[in-house]
């Protein structure tokens, strides 16, 4: 069994920066439960105005209403529920551990904002509501978040963005479910390790320190949340595939235009004068997208099913 600490916990945090909506600001994401049918394994974003988005803007009085509600949990709140983390898999779980409860939860989230911005001026208040109505439909208050995690240079005091997907670090007697950071300048951080260049992620995977898969039965260890064990394999997205996603994020933060928006494109030119020279340069995009993000090529009723039936025939669904 894995050691845990029974004193408390800290939780796993790391820093964000937003520029929308409302200007740059300072935060840091929580790793926390989203309790909305099934359990998925996110984050709560705090920033030093009091804005805390947790699937939506809220204020620190409306987050805490948010716990209250069970919408932000701790851990799951059904034996029953699946831990869902997006762009990696689901699971049912057993035999769990949990570190953490709403009160350390609407804790932390005081200490942060605290900690950002400590005489407390101007902070967010929406007054007891989220939404606001313009004529007969509501809209969010504050509207989508730009946040991004980021870092800050050894050499140049240069604040470097960067984005994020989950993996599973490989441990004696568990895998740990963590982040794998990556910046701007091309340099990789699984969890809170020492940075390397991207180009050492195959390495790592050929080495056996992570992984996107783990078998049932697995322990599985959450930092600062807790742990369990799987009932079914947790995993589904590819080496290959994990690989490519994160040179294509690369490309984003250098300002480049993602291979998703790129199929949609091709697809989109495909569609207005049908040849076979843009029908292969549609398959070529199409097939330089990451498996487990084609779906995002098309439209979110019929995801890529419209491309799929252009490049290789008949009805697949």
């Amino acid at each position: 069994m894995w050691p845990f600490n029974k004193k408390r916990t800290p939780f796993n945090t790391w820093p964000i920066v937003r520029t929308k909506p409302g200007g740059k600001k300072y935060g840091r994401a929580i790793q926390l439960f989203i309790n909305n049918w099934q359990c998925h394994l996110t984050t709560v974003d705090v920033f030093a105005d009091g804005a805390v988005d947790c699937w939506g803007f809220v204020d620190v009085d409306l987050f805490k209403q948010k716990l209250r509600s069970r919408w932000v949990v701790p851990s799951p709140t059904k034996d029953d529920q699946h831990i869902s983390v997006f762009h990696f898999g689901m699971t049912g779980f057993r035999r769990a551990e949990w570190l953490q409860s709403p009160t350390s939860i609407a804790a932390e989230v005081d200490s942060i904002v605290k900690s950002l911005n400590p005489e407390m001026k101007d902070l967010v208040n929406m007054e007891g509501n989220d939404t606001e109505a313009h004529g007969k439909v509501r809209y969010a208050k504050m509207g989508l978040s730009d946040k991004k995690p980021f870092r800050v240079a050894d050499n140049s005091g240069e604040e470097l963005l960067g984005g994020s997907v989950s993996i599973l670090r490989v441990r004696a007697e568990a895998f740990e479910l963590t982040n794998l950071f990556l910046y701007s300048d091309g340099l990789i951080r699984v969890g809170s390790g020492t940075t390397l260049p991207l180009d050492q992620l195959k390495d790592l995977y050929e080495r056996g320190e992570i992984t996107n898969t783990a078998p049932a039965g697995s322990r599985i260890v959450i930092p600062g949340l807790g742990s369990f064990e799987t009932t079914a394999d947790f995993g589904g997205v590819s080496q290959h595939g994990r690989i490519l996603e994160l040179h294509d994020k690369l490309n984003e933060l250098r300002g480049q235009p993602s291979v998703v928006a790129l199929c949609a494109q091709a697809y989109a030119e495909f569609e207005k004068a049908p040849s076979d020279e843009k029908k292969e340069l549609l398959r070529r995009v199409y097939e330089r997208v990451p498996e487990h993000l084609r779906c995002y090529c098309g439209d979110m009723d019929t995801r890529d099913t419209a491309i799929r039936k252009v490049l290789y025939g008949g009805e697949l669904w």
